[in-house]
């Protein structure tokens, strides 16, 4: 199908073959802003129905659906082929609760009934036309339960606007020549910007972006930069748009940017706080910050949490460690944080943490700090998050049925990384969230899977003929040297990396 023919102005002739788990769909992740902002969001423990909105292959919503097994979940993408993946890695992670259509928004809105807890759009949005996104908010209109989630993301218009005029010459120069095909398309347009410096000479935060797409797959390519409809939204103009669906804006969906002036120093934090409206607030956060790209959630008639519901939920959140090296908050670690400091709650959170996961209330309780305030509980959690040290879980953070699960699903998206070679991230039955993978991580598991050769397969991935890596200090690029540093690296792996992955069940 051609996105000349088809009339949504979304490049539909490769499937998109992007395999990531979003944080900000994940539903301990809504559970958290949600708390955080004083804002009740859906019951995750208890049965919930969840829609995915362009879920391309599908990798993100299977991994949710294996470690929430109360959850119903329904993926929809109109690319059959990426349909056809998402179902493959379902039956090979066995999964019974969700299913994938392959059909348009007007489609599925004349066929189902079903209210929906949770509807995500991941990186649609700025890739649609008017029409798809008409469609998009009917259902979010008609759809969404009252008290429901929306998480959007997309391109922000403060950092990607500047790179809309080497979208128009992309463009220009495929109507030139229809027919050639994109890895030819992009080695073209990077001889052109190589060519012409002044293409880009006046949008630096443009340059970096367009280097980035044309020195990466030419699947991603397509799917990023050959949409006609590719249009980065100012953030007033999303909200607004949610607001014609009925929706109000709950936060970003990512922890160090949910209270945009708090991590500025001065003038910038009051230049951000001096907007009484939220919404304002995140256009002046955007502006500073030239954000290239936003993850945001909105809420359907929010109710707001009572002082004491919020406390109790907020004691009850365990947390599980994802970097211990960040449980301890120096002075220069603190970067731009402005008026979240290290407290007795965060140092005894952090302090019990280093024994496994534990709940806000099992730390206070422990270190015998007695009444604690919300805001201290709530400004713990947030630094940590924010640091990145940990991640927010929800329910039971050891159940038998979901580590199964879990780790099922991990096992299946493996081949995955066998194919790739590559970085996609795993789940953790623990937190019930992603966890990040480097390559030398990917590699090494599969060593352990697979018996292959990790030294190996990793000069395979960077290139045999000419590679670089620092060696005490010094850039080599001398095979030999590499291979040992390479040998080193998976030396040490399974005594560093390998228990810290162990710990929130991504491996057993």
């Amino acid at each position: 199908m051609s996105e000349e023919t088809d009339g949504h102005a979304y490049f539909t002739e490769t499937d998109y073959e992007v395999f990531n788990i979003f944080p900000g769909m994940c539903p301990a992740q809504i559970r958290v802003v949600g708390l955080l902002k004083g804002i009740k969001t859906p019951d995750f423990e208890q049965e919930f129905h969840f829609l995915d909105l362009g879920c391309g292959q599908g990798f993100a919503l299977n991994a949710y659906a294996a470690v929430y097994p109360k959850g119903h979940f329904v993926g929809l993408d109109m690319a059959e082929g990426a349909i056809a993946g998402a179902r493959a890695l379902a039956r090979d992670a066995g999964l019974e609760n969700i299913r994938f259509e392959a059909a348009t928004f007007a489609d599925f809105a004349a066929r189902t009934n079903q209210k929906y807890d949770v509807i995500t759009l991941h990186g649609i949005w700025t890739w649609v036309g008017p029409e798809v996104r008409e469609d998009a908010l009917a259902i979010l209109r008609n759809f969404l339960k009252p008290g429901g989630v929306v998480y959007i993301s997309g391109n922000s218009a403060f950092g990607r606007d500047q790179a809309k005029p080497a979208h128009a010459i992309v463009h220009a120069m495929r109507r030139d020549n229809p027919d050639e095909e994109v890895p030819d398309l992009m080695k073209r347009f990077a001889q052109v910007l190589k060519d012409n410096p002044m293409l880009l000479g006046h949008a630096h935060r443009a340059a970096s972006f367009i280097e980035f797409l044309v020195n990466g797959k030419a699947n991603f390519f397509a799917h990023e930069f050959l949409s006609r409809a590719w249009s980065p939204v100012a953030f007033s103009d999303l909200a607004a748009d949610m607001a014609r669906a009925g929706l109000t804006f709950l936060g970003s969906a990512h922890p160090a940017c949910l209270f945009p002036g708090r991590f500025f120093k001065e003038p910038h934090r009051s230049f951000v706080e001096s907007f009484q409206n939220p919404l304002d607030r995140e256009t002046a956060y955007d502006a500073l910050m030239a954000t290239e790209f936003r993850t945001d959630l909105f809420v359907k008639d929010p109710e707001p949490l009572s002082a004491d519901e919020q406390q109790q939920l907020l004691l009850a959140t365990p947390l599980i460690v994802k970097n211990r090296s960040r449980l301890r908050l120096d002075n220069k670690a603190t970067g731009e944080v402005a008026d979240i400091s290290t407290t007795k709650v965060f140092e005894a959170v952090c302090s019990q943490l280093l024994h496994g996961p534990c709940t806000l209330g099992e730390a206070v309780s422990k270190h015998n700090l007695g009444d604690v305030a919300t805001k201290e509980l709530s400004d713990t959690v947030l630094l940590l998050l924010m640091m990145g040290a940990v991640a927010a879980g929800i329910g039971a953070v050891h159940d038998p049925e979901t580590t199964a699960r879990g780790q099922r699903f991990n096992q299946a998206a493996f081949q995955i990384h066998a194919r790739l070679n590559g970085t996609t991230p795993l789940i953790s039955p623990q937190s019930r969230g992603p966890v990040s993978l480097s390559i030398i991580d990917s590699i090494a598991i599969r060593a352990e899977r697979d018996g292959i050769d990790p030294v190996a397969t990793l000069l395979n991935v960077t290139g045999t003929n000419k590679v670089s890596v620092r060696v005490d200090g010094q850039a080599v690029e001398d095979i030999a040297a590499v291979t040992k540093s390479y040998q080193r690296t998976f030396a040490v792996w399974p005594l560093v990396r390998r228990p810290a992955l162990v710990s929130v069940g991504v491996i057993a």
